[in-house]
């Protein structure tokens, strides 16, 4: 059976008022929505970690809370984290190799221990450890599972093959129990593309056959919700843009005192993890190759395992005066520097499934280059030039904005248009027509 991907459920629920007075008692368990909800998200990574699907995973949380429901996050521990939020179930953890965050290890009668939160729907984020642990708490507690889909694991080993290695026996421990819940029909029933085997594959078949255990399935794009039908999804899916509060990036930050960025006519600034798949290198390429005076600047937020190597290309290339590597920042300060930028780029190709740093860059007014084509969440022609993948494309449309102006500020002002479609004031009410969806199929499989 071909998955369907329900956009009525968008339709009609995108305008729904919220309806959560305060003090309103719980509505029936298992039943549909109800005006309290007490939802588990289960997610490998949360603060104070910032990749973009712990900023996707802290803006559902938001959005819930502000219509009144109580969330749990359920997640890895990490030592760095805030204790104080009775909200967080931290489990143990180990590392995951040079490029991954920590990976959950939940110890026996986690299952049982977690019956405390009374849990009226189940949100993971992950086909991994954590997921298994999300599917086997559904069960547990007789509650509805949907399951979001956010990193395109098989295209990661690519760009991390010696990560990879490390993280397939995380991947076999995870398919082990798997199995011996689901059976191998499920696995089995995931018909891959030709040609995609090996390390990939079996990431393939891990996403596909978790995401079908699920009562309904998110996705953030477009794209990736194509390719999760065509290798094999059978369950309900909507496709749910990630979303954020854009009033964070349009209201006034300033930037702190001790980050000290050099005046500059005109500023491009890139945001994202130093890495293969960001491809940092091409962008520093691209803004060398600029014809310009001193008064163009490029600006680098992140860290990673290509922040020296990009360092010593901007020194080769002549311009370490005009390149300001800020390492890894806060959101406010994100905020503050993409508020003092004229322009935002992407370098990533065949990678992201809906990069929220485009959001940011969207609801801070800015124009936007990017150079995957697949990727349509937040970009139009009239706020985005699409570059062709490598240096000399980017540096085309580096200096298109730059001998623009006006151009550059008319796609600003399109950015911020397209991004209050993204705000989670409106979001929250599609995410909560998943939960309603989600319910209603639930207690009709009872």
């Amino acid at each position: 059976m071909a998955a369907r991907t329900d956009t009525s459920l968008t339709r009609r629920y995108a305008a729904r008022p919220a309806q959560v007075p305060a003090g309103t008692p719980d509505g029936a368990r298992g039943g549909i929505v109800s005006s309290h909800l007490r939802i588990g998200i289960f997610t490998d990574y949360y603060l104070p970690s910032m990749g973009g699907t712990e900023v996707a995973v802290r803006s559902h949380r938001e959005m819930l809370e502000s219509l009144g429901h109580e969330v749990f996050i359920i997640t890895a521990d990490d030592p760095q984290r805030d204790r104080s939020d009775a909200n967080i179930v931290s489990l143990p953890a180990v590392g995951a190799g040079p490029d991954f965050n920590r990976v959950a290890i939940p110890p026996r009668g986690t299952t049982a221990s977690l019956r405390r939160l009374k849990l009226d729907v189940v949100h993971t984020h992950t086909p991994f450890t954590t997921g298994l642990l999300a599917d086997m708490v559904a069960r547990d507690q007789d509650v509805p599972l949907v399951h979001t889909v956010h990193t395109l694991v098989p295209e990661m080993m690519t760009y991390h093959p010696v990560s990879g290695l490390v993280l397939l026996p995380v991947m076999a421990g995870t398919y082990y129990p798997f199995l011996l819940r689901t059976g191998r029909a499920r696995l089995a029933s995931v018909n891959l593309p030709a040609g995609v085997r090996g390390l990939r594959g079996l990431a393939w078949k891990l996403m596909i056959s978790s995401a079908n255990t699920a009562t309904m399935v998110t996705t953030p794009s477009q794209h990736l919700d194509r390719r999760m039908r065509g290798y094999g999804l059978t369950r309900p899916n909507v496709v749910l843009p990630n979303a954020l509060d854009t009033r964070a990036y349009r209201a006034p930050q300033t930037l702190p005192r001790d980050l000290r960025i050099p005046p500059a006519d005109f500023r491009i600034i890139s945001v994202g993890r130093m890495t293969p798949e960001k491809r940092p290198q091409e962008v520093v390429r691209a803004f060398a190759r600029l014809h310009s005076e001193d008064s163009l600047q490029l600006v680098m937020v992140g860290a990673g395992p290509k922040l020296e190597e990009c360092k010593r290309l901007a020194r080769s290339l002549g311009v370490e005066h005009r390149v300001v590597f800020t390492g890894l920042q806060s959101p406010s300060t994100v905020a503050a520097l993409l508020q003092s930028s004229d322009v935002f780029v992407i370098a990533s190709k065949g990678f992201d499934n809906q990069p929220m740093v485009v959001l940011e860059a969207a609801s801070a007014g800015l124009p936007i280059v990017y150079c995957d084509d697949a990727l349509t969440e937040g970009l139009t022609p009239a706020n985005a030039l699409l570059a062709d993948p490598d240096a000399d494309g980017l540096t085309r449309a580096f200096a298109t904005l730059v001998e623009d102006r006006s151009l550059c500020k008319s796609m600003g002002r399109a950015s911020l248009e397209e991004s209050e479609a993204f705000d989670g004031s409106v979001v929250r009410h599609r995410l909560m027509a998943v939960y309603e969806e989600a319910q209603k199929l639930h207690r009709a499989a009872v």
